[in-house]
């Protein structure tokens, strides 16, 4: 979604097939690279999505990164609000599979039937405050949700000690840390847009080299763009999975890792002779 432009992508996914026929790297980072060829073909859907090759319309755009900015904004939130609601789905199954029962009824899935409420209720909230077309589907789920969302509230904050609310605070700061999505989607687009303008613009000022000056200037500033746009995806992507993500049902427990040969002794070494 960071990198939502169906030419960058497709030269992302040629440049990881061209390195891994080219240099055979080893399993490692032929892994690694893989990772940046799946997130191209991510990337090719999300350009569909926006419309969008080299900062060029298409005719499959869903929304458009400029005018729909907004859109985007929501977009991810509620992308947020499901990644952690699995994250926390994720949490109830491994307490359970645990055999910690109790703390999987009490503290799990109060968070779960929280964020599922969440996820029926906000949109038509949404949707109403920015004065949005409401849409019938956000209608029909709008009261259930809102009911939902009050009972997660309620058995979230009772099932902590001293009722502490502060668990809710920190998943609002979970949640907007999804904003990054729409504000790094948007950006790639208008740095794609102003790159092909003034690139359009060297067309018609400069006699004769005009086009030349303008493709290179547009090359220059897709080659920035799609550097940006990967170091970002990398960087925010990682934050999110990591942060938001995995701690809402990870946790390092376990036997601690004890490294063979740590408990060292001293040794005597006795030449011929016996001498040491």
């Amino acid at each position: 979604m960071m990198v939502s432009d169906v030419g960058y992508a497709i030269v992302l996914c040629l440049a990881v097939a061209g390195f891994i026929i080219i240099k055979k790297p080893s399993k490692g980072v032929k892994q690694f690279m893989l990772l940046f060829g799946i997130c191209g073909i991510s990337s090719i859907v999300w350009g569909l999505f926006f419309g969008s090759a080299f900062g060029f319309d298409l005719p499959t755009k869903v929304i458009d990164p400029l005018d729909g900015a907004i859109y985007i904004l929501l977009l991810s939130l509620l992308l947020g609000l499901v990644q952690m609601c699995f994250g926390f789905g994720l949490n109830v199954f491994v307490l359970y599979r645990n055999g910690n029962f109790v703390r999987a009824t009490l503290q799990a899935i109060p968070r779960v039937v929280l964020f599922v409420g969440l996820i029926l209720f906000l949109p038509k909230l949404a949707f109403d405050m920015f004065r949005l077309d409401s849409v019938a589907l956000f209608d029909a789920v709008y009261f259930p949700g809102m009911i939902i969302t009050i009972v997660g509230v309620a058995w979230t904050v009772l099932s902590t000690r001293f009722l502490n609310p502060y668990p809710l605070v920190n998943y609002f700061n979970d949640v907007i840390s999804y904003v990054r999505l729409f504000a790094l989607a948007l950006v790639g687009a208008v740095i794609a847009t102003v790159g092909n303008t003034i690139g359009g613009m060297l067309f018609d000022i400069l006699p004769i080299i005009g086009p030349i000056c303008g493709v290179l200037v547009a090359i220059l500033f897709h080659v920035f763009n799609l550097g940006l746009g990967l170091l970002s995806a990398y960087i925010h992507g990682a934050r999110l999975q990591f942060i938001e993500f995995f701690s809402k049902f990870y946790s390092g427990e376990g036997e601690e890792f004890v490294a063979i040969g740590t408990n060292l002794k001293y040794t005597t070494l006795i030449q011929k002779g016996g001498k040491k």
